[in-house]
């Protein structure tokens, strides 16, 4: 008799690290960018959001966007999907100390992700959520089940400690949040969408 457990509907997240960009020219850019405009917000509490991105004339962030291209393409090709890696949209978020986003997804793409520029001490974890809405309740509050370990199979929410110079990619459809910032200086990320 044979039996495996078979890691079905999984959640393909990339993490890079090292992706090699300059955290200070990055960093000047998103913090110029931020005085000269109010920015917006969605799922945002407190902190700015800026607005795409993409066609603004920086070299640092033209550079990124090259690279965040060649990534999507070598994570279709390892999820075994057609090469997606076009760019829909790529904003900067400021949070200071106590601001966090909301959990969300983004549905108007096929990938999304996030690159950290820079992350001081406590500014907050990066956090995925179960793609099965009640698999927390079912599991964990209903049935109280004791988790040995967590992993893969029976976690519901998965916590990053991000660092600078960090990136994640993964399925739009994933639910994801970033904590508080419980530091007293600024987190700053680059966020981005892909189709």
């Amino acid at each position: 008799m044979a039996e495996k457990i078979l890691p079905l509907f999984a959640t393909p997240v990339l993490h890079m690290t090292e992706v090699g960009m300059d955290l200070k020219k990055l960093k000047k850019f998103i913090l110029n960018t931020k005085k000269m405009n109010d920015g917006r917000t969605l799922t945002n509490v407190g902190g700015w959001q800026s607005n795409d991105l993409q066609h603004k004339p920086n070299e640092e962030l033209q550079k990124f966007i090259e690279i965040l291209k060649s990534v999507a393409t070598r994570y279709s090709i390892g999820i075994e999907i057609e090469p997606k890696n076009k760019l829909e949209q790529i904003w900067a978020n400021v949070n200071g100390p106590k601001d966090f986003n909301e959990r969300h997804k983004h549905l108007n793409a096929i990938y999304s992700g996030v690159y950290f520029v820079d992350v001081p001490e406590n500014s907050g974890n990066f956090s995925l959520t179960h793609n099965v809405p009640d698999f927390n309740f079912a599991w964990c509050h209903f049935n109280g089940i004791k988790i040995k370990k967590y992993n893969a199979f029976n976690a519901g929410t998965w916590n990053i400690k991000p660092q600078a110079d960090e990136l994640f990619l993964f399925p739009s459809w994933a639910e994801h949040k970033v904590t508080p910032n419980l530091s007293n200086s600024d987190r700053i990320s680059i966020s981005f969408d892909l189709s």
